[in-house]
């Protein structure tokens, strides 16, 4: 009856809003492009954890952290070529313990045919991250470097600027500034407009603004629209109180190799020691991502891999994963995201660690720069996988084998155990520029 329920909540959004607007989303190019983004971020986050283990007493555990990140990233888009680039330092603190990360990674896509823009695709996907964790009684360093070699078909157009131009077009004519019948290429233009208007540097936001303003309100005076104080409202209001969100259209299959190397260095009692481990992996996968219509966008993620240990020939993992998301955009302002994912992990299909999770996600406007969000997610695990550390590295799903994160802590177990998560937080987000 429970799964039955959730199941009728995942599928009564995509019967209520499969109406279509008259836009064929399929249609839409994302321009050619450069954009920068640089960024703070802090936020407190809070776990329960209740533990059924028929080996040890029943426990619930409750605790709460906070941390600050610094974020630059670079997003390059032409036709033959999809490139994303991010470097991070991290700093998060507790009771107990505080902890610093520096992260790096950059995601190329080259596409073998310039016309066609679905085409065959060579992928590269170098990551480094450098862990250093202070504690109590403990210390520890840790380096972790993944490499991961792709060839697939298809292509993800992101979209957030053309659901910005839909709205702000649906204002425009609530206010009588544009005839009721608006056609698509019109909203494809805008949102053209809108990127490149937003790629463009300017460190001084007043200046910022005032040139991205002018750019947005010259373009649709150029289509005819009156050049008066409802025009620029409408145009500021939708400019710079809009919520970031990452829709996007098409889809991506592939096969590769995931590779990664492992290095551990820590102290404990004034007794130091070291471990490496590492794996290589072959990696199918395939994304899915599709707006219903204006409001309600669908998104699918599945995987499946198998990795081994070179150092370890019996230490061989096998999973399979998918996850799929609902969410709702009412304004551009806020948005409600639903998701439900699993997740199966075996190395004899004898012992398996099956996961399985439920969350909900919202983002909301509180100035031009700043926003709130919030999360919570239930998350299930069920473990019977008696194996050592090396197997844990080699296999685990959370965030080295497969390019998605379903579930936010660690289950490093090797004992039978029945855990029920419960993860919840909010943050609050200052944007640069």
């Amino acid at each position: 009856m429970k799964h039955n329920t959730i199941l009728f909540f995942i599928i009564l959004p995509l019967v209520l809003c499969s109406q279509n607007q008259g836009l064929d989303y399929n249609q839409w190019k994302y321009p050619v492009v450069k954009i920068r983004a640089f960024n703070i971020d802090n936020s407190y986050d809070g776990n329960s954890a209740l533990d059924f283990n028929s080996e040890k007493n029943n426990y619930f555990d409750v605790n709460g952290n906070g941390s600050i990140s610094v974020g630059y990233s670079i997003f390059r888009n032409e036709d033959k070529i999809q490139n994303q680039r991010s470097m991070s330092l991290n700093v998060g603190f507790s009771d107990e313990r505080s902890n610093y990360s520096i992260n790096y990674s950059n995601n190329y896509r080259k596409y073998f045919e310039k016309e066609d823009r679905n085409g065959l695709y060579f992928e590269l996907q170098p990551r480094v991250r450098i862990d250093f964790y202070d504690q109590t009684s403990s210390s520890q360093k840790s380096f972790d470097l993944n490499l991961n070699i792709k060839l697939g078909k298809g292509r993800i157009e992101p979209m957030r600027d053309v659901f910005l131009a839909q709205f702000m077009i649906d204002d425009l004519v609530a206010e009588n500034l544009l005839d009721s019948v608006y056609d698509q290429n019109l909203i494809f233009e805008l949102a053209n407009v809108m990127i490149l208007a937003r790629s463009k540097r300017i460190f001084d936001s007043r200046f910022a603004r005032k040139y991205q303003l002018k750019t947005l309100c010259d373009f649709l005076v150029s289509k005819g629209i009156d050049s008066d104080i409802d025009l620029f409202n409408i145009v500021n209001d939708h400019w710079f109180a809009t919520v970031y969100n990452d829709r996007s259209v098409g889809s991506r299959a592939s096969i590769g190799i995931v590779s990664e190397l492992y290095h551990n260095y820590h102290i404990y009692k004034d007794i130091p020691s070291s471990s490496k481990s590492g794996y290589v992996s072959v990696l199918l996968d395939y994304n899915y991502t599709k707006p219903i219509n204006q409001h309600w966008h669908k998104t699918f993620y599945t995987a499946a891999g198998v990795a081994q240990d070179p150092s370890e020939k019996v230490d061989r993992g096998y999973n399979v994963q998918g996850k799929f998301i609902i969410s709702y955009f009412p304004t551009t302002r806020t948005y409600f995201t639903a998701s439900v994912s699993t997740s199966f992990l075996t190395h004899d299909f004898k012992q398996a660690r099956i996961a399985s999770g439920f969350a909900l996600e919202t983002s909301i406007f509180i100035t031009n720069t700043i926003r709130i969000n919030g999360n919570i997610s239930v998350n299930r695990l069920k473990n019977n996988i008696y194996k050592s550390d090396s197997f844990y590295r080699l296999s685990q799903y959370d965030n080295n084998l497969f390019e998605y994160n379903y579930f936010n802590r660690d289950y490093n177990v090797d004992y039978d155990s029945n855990n029920i998560d419960i993860n919840y937080g909010i943050s609050m987000r200052y944007i640069f520029f």
